[in-house]
């Protein structure tokens, strides 16, 4: 009766673990892009994965002609992408247009969360205000819609040439 009683035991733990095993392997999130595969959209769509590797949540990037039903998914395109194409409504494909070069939308449903670039610099952009609000809650945020475009098109550092020599009648120096 023990030594039943102790193999009982054993095969409950290693169910357990085997249990265990399984569910820290399976793909908590699908990171999907269209097949379009635009280079800026795939860095953004790899930025996403590792945030979500540092939280230890594990994904997968993957290339689609459809949104799949079912997980957890991060959909990163551009509008006119095929992945979009009977996803997103008029209203959705309007507020991506309206934000001009380099804007983007994001916005989530139950299961999914979209980030809909006006262009490849926009998704791109998109997807790391998506890294940044992950970061900060430490998870796929459950309720989004960020809509966001640039004042000027021209992003990123501006690196002038300073004048070596201060304009006559001047105390400072002044940029073209």
């Amino acid at each position: 009766p023990m030594r039943k009683f102790l193999i009982l035991i054993l095969l409950a733990v290693l169910t357990q673990s085997a249990n265990a095993l399984n569910k820290s392997t399976a793909i908590a999130t699908h990171i999907l892009i269209s097949k379009e595969n635009h280079n800026r959209v795939r860095f953004g769509a790899d930025k996403i994965q590792e945030i979500l590797r540092k939280l230890k949540i594990q994904s997968q990037i993957s290339i689609a002609e459809k949104i799949k039903s079912g997980n957890q998914q991060v959909v990163v395109g551009l509008y006119s992408d095929v992945i979009f194409k009977n996803v997103i409504t008029d209203a959705i494909r309007k507020k991506v247009l309206a934000t001009g070069k380099e804007g983007f939308y994001i916005y989530n449903d139950q299961k999914s969360v979209f980030v809909i670039g006006a262009d490849a610099s926009g998704a791109l952009y998109g997807c790391m205000e998506l890294v940044e609000r992950i970061e900060k809650e430490g998870r796929i945020p459950s309720l989004l819609t960020i809509t966001d475009h640039p004042e000027m098109i021209l992003r990123g550092t501006c690196i002038g040439l300073q004048k070596p020599d201060y304009l006559p009648g001047r105390d400072v120096y002044e940029y073209p």
